[in-house]
């Protein structure tokens, strides 16, 4: 158990809830604690996910590394359908009071996969084929998180996925290219009117 991290994040968690006390408590006459506890809330249920994942051994989630991402995937099409069949972008899936991102899911099992897929290589240097072979497996989530649409969580989600390949050992003229190619391709959607710009704001 790493402890330094787990103490680091419950204090961020801490200081994130007063920051968020401190700009809502105004927003909910009577209620100032509304999005503070809310904060607090998630906060825990956070750091108990997370020492529920640092306890499992990594290889257990290697392994199920595949099944993990293929129900992210199907998450993310059933999400896409049900917009398609109410006329309307839906982000997430509501349960009441709460909803599900399978976004968020999204960054988790594409990272869990794309750190497995480049572990079986075994070497200091990501070859090119396996780093195509990486973009594939980040471009499918992250193609249907922009179409749901949210272009913030498939930005988050393609950053995390360079910074991987970057730190697995692919050479950062590849990380570049495809980074310009991202950022060109987000403009011609803009100009093209398919992006909002609220979205890349």
């Amino acid at each position: 158990m790493d402890w330094v991290l787990l103490v680091t994040q419950f204090v961020l968690m801490v200081i994130g809830s007063f920051v968020v006390y401190s700009a809502s408590r105004t927003r909910i006459e009577g209620e100032p604690f509304a999005f503070a506890t809310r904060q607090v809330v998630f906060g825990i249920i956070g750091l108990v996910a997370m020492v529920f994942v640092m306890s499992v051994d990594y290889e257990t989630l290697k392994d199920r590394a595949v099944s993990i991402y293929i129900v992210t995937i199907a998450m993310l099409v059933l999400l896409l359908l049900i917009g398609l069949a109410q006329g309307v972008g839906r982000i997430s899936f509501d349960f009441g009071p709460f909803n599900l991102q399978p976004a968020e899911l999204a960054k988790f099992s594409t990272m869990l996969l794309l750190a497995a897929f480049l572990a079986e290589e075994r070497t200091d240097e990501v070859s090119y084929p396996r780093f195509l072979g990486g973009l594939i497996l980040v471009g499918f989530p992250a193609v249907l998180v922009i179409i749901q649409p949210d272009l913030g969580s498939a930005s988050v989600l393609v950053a995390l996925a360079m910074g991987t390949l970057l730190i697995a050992g692919a050479r950062p003229k590849y990380i570049v290219a495809v980074s310009v190619l991202a950022v060109m391709t987000v403009l011609a959607a803009f100009v093209a009117r398919l992006v909002n710009e609220y979205q890349v704001q």
